[in-house]
């Protein structure tokens, strides 16, 4: 063989090793470490937005609070929709539950029973898709009451 053509094979079979390699490495190393990071983003994604209900929970009106729980469960919806994780899933869900249960309340509160009663029917449906074992109305107000509880005595909270 001429010099040329193992230096063509020579390169080529550095190339060819080169693909293997980085294809190896992308099945068996970044794909995973790709989905991490991506599920980070989502759960800092959902934190930020659990963060904004809380903050005009405690400081903003009504009406703010129900714009940002509003929001909040559909960004919940967003990342439920493309997360398969079940676990992952299962917290996404308690959380859209307990949204949707202040919902409820805080759309009761300013008198739209129709709507309030929307959004508890909608937080049973998640709830039995969830497979919770309690997924009673009474339950699922219990559980809203706890965190509009906790809001009301939040010593930042203005009076609404």
């Amino acid at each position: 063989m001429s010099r040329a053509k193992i230096t063509i094979l020579v390169v080529l079979a550095f190339a060819l090793g080169g693909v293997v390699g980085g294809s190896a490495t992308y099945a068996f190393f970044m794909r995973d470490a790709i989905a991490g990071m991506t599920a980070l983003g989502d759960i800092s994604v959902a934190s930020m937005y659990e963060m904004r209900v809380s903050l005009f929970g405690d400081t903003g009106t009504d009406e703010e609070y129900e714009a940002a729980l509003n929001e909040y469960v559909t960004i919940l919806d967003r990342l439920n929709a493309k997360n398969a994780n079940p676990g992952d899933r299962a917290s996404l869900a308690v959380s859209k539950i307990s949204a949707l249960g202040r919902l409820a309340l805080v759309t009761k509160k300013r008198g739209a029973r129709e709507e309030s009663e929307r959004f508890i029917n909608l937080a049973v449906d998640e709830c039995k898709s969830s497979k919770w074992k309690d997924c009673s109305r009474a339950k699922i107000e219990e559980l809203a009451l706890y965190f509009e509880n906790k809001r009301a005595a939040h010593p930042s909270a203005t009076p609404k």
